[in-house]
């Protein structure tokens, strides 16, 4: 089970499907908000699930970008100690925007990865 982010009784989603075929994704999305809707309300119960979702295909994806490319600005990094590993990417360790842009991109890429499943952010959603 995926312990939702609220810390009092909180409500448990349901693990999602380990397959990726879209209706067994939106089946497990519908179920998982009726789930929680009674202790959450419908919007922050979609947005609980949304992020459930959004973080476990991170989770799944093993793609490993280039260490030598920085993932935020997607320019190479120098052998001279200016790399950081964040979230199993590199980027340039002294270069702020880098480590924003770098997430960016991955929230990016995971929620297309969820629309072509269906799942589109629900209102009031990142």
């Amino acid at each position: 089970m995926v312990r939702s982010s609220r810390r009092s009784a909180s409500p448990e989603i349901p693990p999602p499907p380990a397959d990726m075929a879209p209706l067994s994704w939106l089946k497990w999305f519908r179920h998982a908000v009726d789930e929680l809707v009674p202790a959450l309300g419908r919007v922050r119960a979609e947005q609980q699930v949304y992020e459930a979702a959004r973080a476990e295909f991170h989770r799944r994806d093993r793609r490993q970008p280039s260490p030598s490319i920085c993932a935020g600005c997607l320019k190479p990094i120098e052998d001279d100690g200016d790399r950081l590993m964040i979230d199993g990417v590199a980027v340039h360790a002294r270069r702020a925007s880098c480590r924003s842009d770098a997430t960016f991109r991955r929230l990016r890429a995971d929620r297309m990865q969820l629309h072509a499943l269906g799942l589109t952010p629900p209102k009031g959603g990142r």
